[in-house]
This record gives structure tokens, sequence and C-alpha cells, in this order.
């Protein structure tokens, strides 16, 4: 067993170094982005007089989007572990810190376990699992919705999307009707987990997830669609308030398409700067020409809903052990 000061020296090192860690890589990821002196300008510019306080009403909105996604924890923890809101906020934030610098932030399920007791650890990553399918499944339906919008738009048969995405659709509608079955009928998937009886560790996981009543995952469903509904008009509201006239319903679908891309490529959130901009011009270009606008929508998005607070979740790993004691 760790004595205090090996603890405390433990932490300090995980809290400063992700500080440190984060900050240049944000560092060298906005270094490398194109045209970023004058895509700050344009944000600059566009910050002026009156307008200031919509802009910042818009960055706020990272307070709701996160505040969901601790909720959405809150009610699975309370299964075996009771916690408040703020509690499983600062789980949520310590997880994201973890999770920012691995693929597809698959490191959130260590760093949000950490602020759990240790007698259920184990429970915590597993129903985890759930949170995560349940935005999954929200994020791959609106994005089915957004290739049906393109098609009915007859714009999947145009130059700027090609016959990819009518493949991709098909997939999708297998693979959505292969999530809504796990995700609903539960015990497909603790019977997977019971099916290597001889790691107890995975009996115990199953066990944990089949605790999780029904009324439970409707309410994960519902507070996903809030938290699909509040980033994706964040980001919509940006781009027209930087001066990219994006419509309403065609940008809401074509932004749910870079999502659903976003879910399923292979990448690291402190990276994936370059991509989503690609992607926003590769989708938004046909309706403004203003790429810039469009760019810098997507870098103020990453750092507001990612950076900022895998930052402020960087600073929890000083205080893990007093977190703990407030149980």
């Amino acid at each position: 067993m760790l004595n205090k000061s090996t603890k405390i020296i433990f932490n300090t090192f995980i809290s400063v170094g992700l500080f440190v860690g984060l900050s240049f890589l944000i560092y060298r990821q906005l270094q490398h982005q194109q045209n970023l002196s004058f895509a700050l300008e344009q944000i600059r510019q566009a910050c002026t007089g009156a307008r200031l306080w919509i802009g910042i009403t818009l960055l706020l909105m990272v307070v709701p989007n996160w505040l969901l996604e601790a909720r959405k924890w809150q009610l699975l923890l309370n299964r075996f572990e009771p916690v408040s809101l703020f509690r499983a906020l600062q789980s949520v934030l310590a997880g994201l810190s973890l999770g920012i610098n691995t693929p597809n932030r698959i490191g959130e399920y260590a760093g949000r376990i950490m602020l759990v007791d240790p007698r259920h650890r184990l429970e915590a990553a597993s129903v985890m699992i759930l949170s995560s399918l349940s935005q999954l499944i929200i994020t791959l339906g609106f994005g089915m919705l957004g290739l049906v919008y393109e098609a009915l738009a007859g714009r999947m048969h145009g130059m700027a999307h090609g016959w990819w995405l009518q493949s991709l659709a098909v997939f999708l509608c297998g693979m959505a009707l292969v999530l809504v079955i796990l995700y609903f009928r539960k015990d497909l998937m603790v019977n997977f987990f019971t099916y290597f009886r001889r790691f107890r560790f995975l009996v115990k996981a199953g066990r944990a997830i089949r605790m999780v009543p029904g009324k439970v995952l409707i309410q994960l469903l519902v507070l996903s669609v809030l938290r699909y509904g509040i980033f994706s008009g964040q980001y919509l509201a940006l781009l027209r308030f930087l001066g990219a006239s994006v419509p309403w319903i065609a940008g809401f679908f074509n932004i749910s398409l870079i999502y659903m891309i976003m879910a399923f490529l292979p990448t690291v959130a402190i990276a994936e700067i370059g991509i989503r901009g690609e992607l926003n011009i590769y989708f938004l270009s046909a309706y403004t020409p203003n790429t810039l606008a469009i760019v810098s929508a997507a870098v103020i998005i990453w750092l507001t809903n990612l950076m900022i607070p895998a930052f402020v979740g960087s600073m929890l790993w000083l205080k893990v052990k007093t977190i703990r004691k407030k149980t």
C-alpha cells in the first residue's frame, strides 16, 4: 500500500503531467493549422460590442453539455454507489483528462473509475459501456437521418459525396439494429461476459450490467438526445455567429453526418482538430463560401467542448483522495 506522502506525490505528478502534456499537444495541433492567424482574427472581430455576449453564451453551452453527461454517469453509479451530480461531474472530467490522448477516448474508463470506491470500480467500468452505447445510438440515429436528408435533397448522387455515402447508409442500418438490440437486450451482452466463466471479473461485470433497469436505459437515451441537441445547436449557432450562413435544417443534418463519422474514425481527441476541420469543409462548404468561419468554428468547439474541460479534469487529480472521502 502507498503511504500518504507517496499518494500525494503520485497524484500531483499525474495532474501536472496531464496539464503540461495537454498544453504542449494543443500548441502543436494549433501550430499546424493553416490560416490559424486569420481564423483568430475573424473570431476577434466577431466578438466585438454586443455580439461578445452572444459568443460567451454559445461557449457557456459547454456547461449543460457536460452536466447532462454527468447525470448519465450519476444514474449508472447510483445502482451501487450513490453520488451527487457534482461528484459525478468531477469523475467525468477526470476521465476526460485521461481519455483525451487515447484512441476514441478509451482512457476515459480508467479516469472515471479512479474517483469511484475501489470496491466498485469494476462495476463502474462495466456500466459505463451503457452510457457510451446510449450516446453512440443517438449519434448513429441522427447521422442516418442526415443521410436520408442528403438523399432526399439529391446530394448523395453528386460529386460532393459520391457513392460511398450510399454504401455507408446500408452498413449503418445494420450496425444501428445490432446496437439497439444489444442495448435493450442486455442479457445478450451479459451472456457474452458469463461465457468466460473462468474470468471472474467478467462475470462480475455482466452482473453489474444486468442490475441496470430498463427505466434507466430510457433515461440515458433521453439525456443523450438532449446532449446531442445542445452541442449540435451550439455548433450550428457558432457557424452563423462567425459569418457562415449555413441553413439551420441543412446545417443540422450535415453536422450530424460529421459527428457520426467522427464517432467511428479511430482518432485521438487531442489530434482530431485537423480531421474536424476537413470534414466541416467537406460537408458545409456547399452552403457557404466562408471556409474560414467553418474552420474557426471547428477550432472553437474543439477547444471549449474538449480541451478546456480536460484541463479542469487534470487539476482534479490533485484532489482524488479528498473527493473520494466526500462520497
